[in-house]
């Protein structure tokens, strides 16, 4: 199925994290994402990173549907580490919700914010590449 209708698989986790956030944010059961920079502290409800993710997969999603929709096979290995980098960063800032040792925290919540960026980097470098491959192999 991934390989296929990999935005079937970002549709449903999105509907996942959609439920997630409403069930924590209406049942006031959220806590904080810290991000400590030098001495200014950015304070992010774990619900909003939650919706954030869900609209961000939604998109993802919709990008593989279109390359579907055009008949356009994006590259699988690339299609894995973007679902995988975004899934580990999906990981780490739960992972975050269950920890309170302040140096573990920030660690992974560096790394999530690290993370992140280059599974969507792969993914634009995924649509573009098999977008060109396409191209080359039309005009072939």
């Amino acid at each position: 199925m991934l390989q296929n209708r990999p935005y079937l698989f970002l549709w449903f986790l999105a509907a996942v994290l959609a439920i997630s956030f409403s069930f924590s944010y209406f049942f006031d059961i959220d806590n904080e994402f810290v991000l400590n920079f030098g001495d200014t502290y950015f304070v992010i409800r774990h619900s909003h990173l939650f919706l954030l993710f869900s609209l961000w997969l939604l998109l993802c999603g919709f990008g593989y549907f279109i390359l579907k929709n055009y008949k356009i096979s994006p590259i699988y290995s690339l299609t894995k580490l973007h679902i995988i980098f975004t899934l580990l960063t999906l990981f780490t800032i739960i992972l975050d919700k269950f920890i309170d040792h302040n140096d573990i925290e920030n660690i992974l919540v560096w790394v999530a914010i690290l993370l992140f960026p280059v599974a969507q980097i792969i993914y634009f470098m995924n649509i573009i590449a098999a977008t060109v491959l396409k191209l080359q192999e039309n005009t072939n």
